[in-house]
């Protein structure tokens, strides 16, 4: 609903036009009342309050924070919700009250999941702290209640666990405005709070609790922190083998899809920096990987391999194997042959 803003135009006062009351107040020849509590009430049966709000001769209001009762006892607010005759209430954010005892039907929000964050090393790992708002309470009711309980065998500085405590009692307020139906101001009022704790909870964690030796992996569990992985992955071994196939499109070049075999999609292994695949052109099959002339690493299938004019005609052998990140090489596929077009 657009709201269109009424210009008052108001006489000039002067004493054969004016009547001066006992309270203050002043009558205006035109039936205009200014009251003595800077209240106007005007010959139209507006009245202008002393507070900006305006109450209109249809009975409709438009107070000074912008919200509009309307004559049909309906009520937009300044926030954008509105209050309609039956009591029933539409919140901007698509919240919903019948004004009769019906079910209450609310818009679902979107869950948002933990998602990966790099780290230091590059690798994908979920962040220890949840950023759904319901998860977070109980992570951070969890983390304060820890470091409370084991300030003094952790050593931890009392400020510090105090600022944390009083934060998420803050979080904790907004959040439960939260929890039935409310307004855009109310979610952007939790979810500072939210931010605002997890940024300290983190300089804390940081400070306090990363490098603190008298911490053990089972009190970081109860804490809810990630424990650290001492144990070294092995990447010495490639278990994973190549299936190809060559496939002819356009003169001078031969295609290779490949990929792991025995599986139904085409992505290389995680972790893998792609297939390394050789070729010669020879009548016979090569005996050793020696023999083969051409090389290259393909980060991605297909892979095409490009050829001279003279070459058309010529049989192509290829092989391929996978090769992790070190560097390390898999098992060689079996040697396939097909004419360069």
């Amino acid at each position: 609903m657009t709201q269109k803003s009424v210009a008052f135009k108001v006489a000039p006062i002067s004493d054969r036009h004016t009547m001066n009351c006992e309270n203050g107040a002043i009558v205006l020849e035109s039936g205009t009342i200014v009251l003595g509590n800077r209240a106007i009430v005007l010959g139209n049966r507006a009245i202008v309050l002393g507070n900006r709000a305006i109450v209109l001769g249809n009975g409709a209001i438009v107070l000074g924070n912008g919200a509009v009762v309307l004559g049909s006892r309906s009520i937009v607010l300044g926030n954008g919700a509105v209050v309609l005759k039956n009591r029933a209430i539409v919140f901007g954010n698509g919240v919903v009250v019948p004004g009769n005892n019906s079910t209450v039907y609310v818009k679902k929000e979107n869950k948002t999941r933990n998602k990966p964050i790099k780290n230091r090393g590059g690798k994908n790992m979920p962040d220890y702290i949840p950023r759904n708002s319901a998860m977070f309470k109980d992570f951070a009711k969890n983390f304060c209640t820890q470091i409370q309980t084991n300030k003094a065998l952790w050593n931890l500085p009392n400020d510090p666990v105090l600022n944390l405590r009083q934060l998420n009692d803050t979080f904790v307020d907004f959040y439960n405005d939260t929890i039935g139906p409310h307004t855009p101001a109310q979610k952007m009022s939790r979810n500072t709070a939210q931010a605002n704790l997890t940024k300290e909870i983190r300089q804390f964690v940081n400070e306090f609790l990363r490098f603190n030796r008298v911490l053990t992996d089972a009190d970081r569990k109860n804490l809810g922190l990630t424990i650290p992985d001492t144990i070294k992955t092995k990447h010495t071994e490639v278990h994973e083998e190549v299936d190809f196939g060559i496939r002819i499109k356009s003169t001078n070049n031969v295609i290779i899809d490949f990929k792991v075999l025995g599986a139904t999609g085409k992505a290389k292994p995680a972790g893998y920096s792609g297939a390394v695949i050789i070729w010669t052109l020879a009548d016979e099959k090569p005996e050793k990987n020696d023999d083969f002339t051409g090389h290259t690493l393909a980060t991605r299938t297909p892979y095409t391999i490009d050829f001279d004019d003279n070459d058309s005609g010529k049989k192509v052998w290829v092989k391929a194997c996978w090769q992790n990140a070190r560097g390390i090489l898999g098992r060689w596929s079996e040697a396939q042959s097909a004419v360069v077009p």
